[in-house]
């Protein structure tokens, strides 16, 4: 099992990760209907080889273990690669995976992929769950065999669920990790919602989610979510109780990773962040939610949006300090970008465009310490104001430079004030900066 000093920072690292996604997601396209935000396969890749380490085997042991597998697979029982459009035995075509992934370090060739998906989509339950359990005599790194368990769950799902479901828990308490497979419990909920709170209650009622780990009440989270979406709507008195049993702290995560606003009434779902998650981040929140990332430069549907949540002014500002610093942060904030993102910051909120956008320059200042961004952060500031933005946006940039409030060097800060146009305010700001 991982060791427990590895949680919080594992844990730490797929929150800011997810959270950056979100940020970025009106350049990337984003599936945003999978609920788990699945892993990639680097990272799950990662996060087994620390498994592996925490274990006790040293480097030398695992390159040995590798080399002897893969004498093991050049036997007699690997593939034939002739067969592999005429081969039903699953166990074959395991083996001829787990070479290549061995071999190239990658999951497999897709063709064989394929075929593999097909034969254990056409086996019965008992077939599959007894080569479920025959996969960990293979031979093969446990890093590797992964893959192969997660696509057997999946198909498992659907034919026999409470085993899968129930075997994506053991495997949580493996290694302290949640799998997408868990957050796929809010489909099984939605086909038989009867059957799936059924297994669910008695889970509960067993313990199972008790258990004395760590990180353990985090794996309620996805069961909890499918509960929660499924009462949006139609009970949201239900969603907001079922919602405040979970950990105060926890909720932010559950939204973040599980949750997402209907486009038919997105309002649903903002209220019960409003009405459950600490104010200190429910405007975020309600600011990451309020419409999909990757529709938000259309501005007529983010107007939509917010009007239909009743969005107050600190929400409408949220949003375009999260938008600015996405682009800032991650240097695609050129004289196009720029143009772009201030015409749809005044649609957004004119009567904060200037100011909201000079803070988030702040916050990145704030966050990037080395002279260079200092120099960067300076020049897009000039760009910006040449393109029209006013005092604000110069003194939203400056303000509190040299009182430990912001981080731009005096010199920077000095440059930047003196282009503020109002006399008296300009004054007050150098008059900081001395």
């Amino acid at each position: 099992m991982m060791k427990k000093q590895y949680i919080a920072p594992v844990l730490a690292l797929v929150i800011v990760a997810t959270w950056l996604i979100y940020l970025r997601a009106s350049t990337a396209s984003i599936n945003r209907d999978n609920i788990a935000r699945e892993a990639s396969i680097n990272r799950d890749n990662i996060e087994r080889e620390k498994m592996l380490r925490s274990s006790g085997k040293s480097s030398d042991a695992l390159r040995a273990n590798s080399r002897t597998k893969k004498t093991q697979v050049a036997s007699s029982d690997a593939l034939d690669t002739s067969d592999l459009e005429s081969t039903r035995d699953w166990k074959k075509l395991s083996l001829a995976l787990l070479a290549e992934g061995e071999a190239q370090g990658n999951t497999g060739k897709p063709a064989i992929w394929l075929r593999l998906q097909k034969i254990l989509a056409e086996m019965s339950n008992d077939e599959l769950i007894a080569a479920y359990h025959e996969i960990n005599v293979l031979p093969s790194r446990p890093i590797n065999r992964w893959h192969l368990e997660d696509e057997m769950l999946k198909i498992l799902e659907w034919k026999n669920p409470e085993f899968a479901f129930s075997q994506h828990i053991a495997r949580f308490e493996n290694n302290d990790k949640i799998t997408s497979g868990i957050a796929r419990f809010s489909l099984w909920l939605e086909r038989d919602p009867a059957a799936a709170t059924a297994w669910y209650e008695s889970e509960v009622a067993k313990g199972t989610f008790d258990k004395n780990l760590d990180n353990n009440p985090r794996l309620r989270q996805p069961f909890e979510a499918g509960f929660i979406r499924s009462l949006l709507t139609s009970d949201p008195a239900a969603a907001e109780r079922r919602m405040n049993q979970i950990p105060p702290d926890q909720r932010k995560e559950l939204v973040v990773f599980y949750l997402k606003a209907s486009e038919n009434d997105p309002k649903a779902l903002i209220d019960l962040i409003r009405k459950t998650v600490s104010k200190e981040e429910q405007t975020k929140l309600v600011a990451l939610k309020v419409i999909d990332p990757i529709h938000l430069k259309n501005t007529a549907r983010v107007l939509q949006n917010l009007a239909r949540i009743n969005a107050t002014q600190e929400e409408r500002s949220t949003l375009l300090q999260m938008e600015v610093l996405k682009d800032v942060n991650f240097k695609t904030f050129d004289g196009t970008r720029m143009k772009q993102y201030r015409e749809w910051a005044l649609a957004i909120d004119p009567s904060s465009a200037d100011r909201t956008t000079g803070l988030a320059f702040a916050q990145y200042a704030k966050n990037h310490r080395k002279p260079e961004e200092y120099e960067y952060i300076t020049k897009l500031a000039i760009d910006y104001h040449g393109m029209g933005a006013g005092d604000d946006f110069i003194i939203g940039v400056v303000e509190g430079s040299g009182t430990g409030r912001a981080t731009l060097p005096l010199e920077n800060a000095r440059a930047l004030a003196m282009k503020i146009s109002d006399q008296t305010r300009r004054n007050e700001i150098l008059k900081k900066l001395q």
